[in-house]
């Protein structure tokens, strides 16, 4: 990693890792875009999105990680069920099968990335259903 970021500054690029070593994303990225099964669940300042998730993927991507920083025996959850078929991918929000907040609709399409606000920097998040449900200003 140490290697990429001198070129990186050397060379004055941009790299994108596409990882789910979120240790990794937290010590290298500026910005962080969330994928589930191809869809844009989240995207926004690294720091943003690790400290402050709002889709239900993220959230659960970041409850599976173990803390290892802290004294207490860390305890982690993981995502129920299993991820679609990319074979045969239904219409909604790709996530919700394994989602503990879906709603009939969600199933029916696609959500929109919708920009929020979650802090000063840009942020948008592709559920509606938080959204609503914890009162998050969007911006149109």
């Amino acid at each position: 990693m140490e290697l990429i970021r001198q070129i990186q500054r050397e060379e004055g690029i941009a790299v994108v890792l596409v990882t789910h070593d979120i240790a990794v994303v937290a010590s290298v990225a500026d910005r962080v875009i969330v994928l589930y099964a191809g869809q844009v669940a989240e995207e926004g300042i690294a720091m943003d999105v690790l400290t402050r998730p709002v889709h239900p993927y993220t959230r659960g991507l970041l409850a599976s990680v173990p803390d290892f920083r802290s004294d207490e025996r860390a305890t982690t959850r993981e995502i129920p069920g299993l991820p679609p078929s990319q074979i045969r991918l239904e219409p909604g929000c790709r996530f919700a099968d394994r989602c503990e907040l879906v709603e009939p609709g969600c199933r029916k399409h696609r959500p929109p990335l919708q920009s929020i606000s979650v802090s000063a920097n840009p942020h948008r998040v592709a559920c509606p259903v938080v959204i609503r449900r914890e009162g998050i200003a969007v911006h149109v």
